[in-house]
């Protein structure tokens, strides 16, 4: 009886397979790796927008808070490059009263599609009308 050398067919195609199934797992988790970061890119953006929103809001007289933000009552486009972006700014007077002057709620509301899907992230800031008159 011969001694063979090799491999037989059933081995050959076991091997293959085995292969095959490394190499879809490794495609498989680089793709997931590639939609989480572009999910994560997406917020990060979105992110800096709502915050330099803010910024902008902070850094105007309180008497004109609503000027600046007449444009975002409710969502509207941003321009490119950000034009997948809307962004919503709404402002609520949360008290009026002598010993704490007037405090307003600015909430920046930032959306976008990823993957067909609608999201949205809220950034909130409080600002106080420091030119109103104190009680002493």
């Amino acid at each position: 009886m011969k001694h063979q050398r090799g491999f037989t067919l059933v081995e050959l195609m076991m091997a293959i397979a085995l292969i095959l199934l490394g190499i879809i797992a490794a495609v498989s988790a680089m793709s997931a790796g590639l939609t989480a970061d572009n999910s994560i890119d997406g917020q990060v953006t979105a992110l800096k927008l709502a915050q330099e929103e803010i910024e902008t809001i902070k850094n105007t007289a309180y008497a004109n808070i609503s000027n600046v933000i007449s444009g975002y009552t409710s969502y509207a486009p941003l321009a490119a490059p950000f034009s997948n972006y809307s962004m919503q700014v709404v402002e609520q007077t949360l008290a009026q009263n002598p010993s704490s002057g007037e405090l307003a709620q600015i909430t920046v509301n930032i959306k976008w599609n990823f993957k067909a899907s609608a999201t949205t992230i809220s950034l909130v800031t409080l600002i106080a009308n420091t030119s109103a008159p104190m009680a002493t």
